[in-house]
């Protein structure tokens, strides 16, 4: 949603006619004619979106209906479809409770749905943040059973499909999981506005997702199609054959009817016999395979256990070879009992040692395959074990580190399990209007959000009002730039390991925190790290918890961190920024080391002395 929010309750986009006339209900022709309250905005594009993803997951319904094991995909489809009627209530609520002139509007929308016209599920007022993080939360768990569904449909392999879904479902669930940490606070205007940024995250995964499954409507429901029909054609080639085979065995069995006495006799009849059954079974299974291949509620061969692959997929081949090597035995042993030349049983064992070899390659081939099954099942299971008792870095954030450090993948999906593009912003991050990654600031942009910082009359000077007023208009105005910060942020993650000021950090310091004892962070902090920052000098580090610890760590000239702090203090209220004052080399002991704690209501400035921390003032 595109509205900025003001203290007074209005809005600094003009909405022309219809915020002075909202007495009758208006039309989308309409509204688009006399208002330019939604013309270009966020919000027609999440509706037009949302839409498409809607006529994407109907064409799913309407065109993967005839192919084998889509039954899921299809239920998953349609509570994915109800769930994003669920959000967009949701957000239109919060929309017309929250932004002034919107009302009428949001009104319409809530009784002229977008695509479910009957059983919609209504969403309650919006009262919290939690309101909207559960929606999202929803709707995530949503696309990502829907992925998990087309993944289940045999024949298909798309990874753009994949990506698409994968990462639009660990964005917007990452994004719920963010809101649970505003909850009770939806009525601050920083809040309110970051709640706002949502609509630009569901613009930004809509449309890969729509385009995805488009793909898989054009590309990847005729190729299961084909495919489908190709093992068709396979297993009625194998029916066919597998009933010629039984008729030459019963006509074969009434020569040798009459030979009951011997030991060849008998042999060649059980022979005959089995061969006879398994050609039949062959043939019934052969016709149920291929149906089944093609049943919309059949389970996909490679989710069915062994017995099961071997019964529905397997089957009918296996027991065509059976089949083949009994018959191929018996009339062997016919030819030594009717001819009792050597010469004629040996030009027998001849002709169809061939087919009995052809034979034992199949029967070698399905044992391997299942081989290879267990194997890769028992290395997946060890894989998971190494995985599971592989070390944990010292901070259980995720990290992205300068250009001039080695891009670390492995670091960034150690907690979250997903793959950042290195050195990119992402929209994973909370906006930036709420200030979470100001550590990753340059020491340029440090003035951006606490201008005053740099040219501090003196710390008595902060009680007055005047000062103090002035320092904390400009902290909160700071907050709301956010084409003026993301200027100087460049990281996805929060909270982001950068490292600015008067001098560089070498990677060595890096290190040095992916060294520290779990037993040490458990010490230091009991619950996740959200905020390390260097000092300007490069002397300190802070870190602050979800808890607001704060602990000061002192950085050695030989760049090691001692891991016990110097001084640790726990603070009432959230911290939203902490901010250094910039570094200069004419700084004496009264003006060195000093930073400040921005909170929505007001700032308190701290000096580092030695090993102790004061207050220097607050406003």
């Amino acid at each position: 949603m595109s509205f900025s929010y003001k203290g007074d309750g209005a809005s600094d986009i003009d909405r022309g006619d219809y915020a002075n006339d909202q007495s009758s209900t208006p039309t989308r022709s309409s509204l688009s004619s006399t208002t330019t309250l939604y013309e270009n905005s966020a919000f027609l594009t999440f509706e037009a979106r949302v839409q498409a993803l809607s006529q994407g997951l109907l064409d799913i319904r309407n065109v993967s209906h005839t192919v084998g094991s889509t039954s899921a995909l299809l239920k998953v489809a349609d509570h994915l479809r109800y769930d994003l009627q669920l959000v967009y209530d949701l957000l239109v609520r919060m929309e017309s409770s929250y932004f002034q002139g919107t009302k009428g509007y949001s009104s319409y929308l809530m009784n002229n749905p977008l695509f479910i016209e009957e059983q919609r599920q209504h969403a309650a007022e919006v009262e919290d943040v939690g309101d909207i993080s559960e929606g999202l939360e929803i709707l995530g768990g949503s696309i990502k059973s829907l992925l998990g569904s087309i993944n289940d449909v045999s024949d298909f392999s798309e990874e753009r499909v994949n990506i698409a879904l994968g990462r639009g479902s660990q964005e917007i669930l990452y994004r719920a999981d963010s809101l649970t940490l505003f909850r009770d606070r939806l009525h601050e205007p920083d809040i309110i506005a970051y709640v706002n940024d949502v609509v630009r995250l569901l613009n930004e995964q809509f449309e890969p997702i729509t385009r995805a499954l488009e793909s898989f409507v054009s590309q990847g429901v005729p190729m299961i199609q084909a495919e489908q029909d190709k093992s068709g054609r396979a297993y009625q080639n194998l029916s066919t054959t597998s009933a010629l085979l039984s008729s030459v065995t019963a006509s074969a069995i009434q020569y040798t009817l009459s030979y009951q006495e011997g030991t060849l006799a008998r042999t060649t009849n059980t022979l005959w016999i089995i061969s006879l059954c398994f050609s039949i079974a062959s043939a019934l299974h052969s016709q149920l395979a291929y149906y089944w291949i093609g049943h919309i509620h059949r389970t996909p061969a490679l989710k069915l256990s062994v017995l099961g692959s071997i019964l529905i997929a397997r089957a009918p081949l296996l027991f065509f070879v059976v089949s083949t090597i009994a018959f191929s035995g018996g009339l062997i042993a016919f030819s030594f009992l009717n001819f009792g030349a050597m010469g004629i049983g040996a030009v027998a064992i001849s002709c169809t040692s061939v087919t009995l070899g052809t034979m034992c390659l199949a029967v070698a081939w399905l044992v391997q395959e299942k081989f290879e099954y267990f194997l890769s099942k028992i290395a997946h299971g060890l894989q998971g074990l190494r995985q599971a008792f592989r070390s944990r870095p010292a901070i259980s954030r995720v990290f992205e580190w300068d250009a001039s450090t080695a891009n670390s993948t492995d670091e960034k999906q150690l907690e979250s399990g997903i793959v950042y593009r290195d050195n990119a912003p992402s929209s994973l991050m909370p906006s930036n209007i709420l200030g979470f990654r100001v550590p990753s600031m340059a020491s340029a942009s440090i003035s951006a959000i606490a201008p005053s910082l740099n040219s501090l009359p003196s710390p008595s000077s902060l009680h007055t009002g005047a000062a103090g007023a002035s320092l904390l208009s400009s902290a909160r105005a700071a907050r709301v730039q956010k084409a003026a910060i993301s200027s100087a942020i460049s990281s996805p993650s929060l909270p982001s390991l950068r490292f600015r000021g008067a001098r560089r950090t070498p990677p060595s310091w890096v290190q040095s925190l992916k060294e520290m004892s779990e037993a040490a962070r458990v010490y230091l902090h009991s619950s996740p790290v959200e905020d390390l920052l260097f000092s300007p000098d490069g002397a300190f580090l802070i870190s602050r918890d979800r808890g607001n610890r704060f602990n000061i760590f002192e950085i050695h000239p030989t760049l090691d961190i001692d891991p016990t702090p110097i001084t640790k203090w726990e603070q009432s209220g959230r911290a939203l920024h902490i901010a250094w004052r910039p570094y200069s080399s004419e700084d004496d002991a009264s003006t060195r080391n000093i930073f400040a704690t921005v909170y929505s209501d007001r700032v308190t400035l701290w000096q580092i002395r030695g090993e102790v921390c004061r207050t220097r003032g607050s406003a």
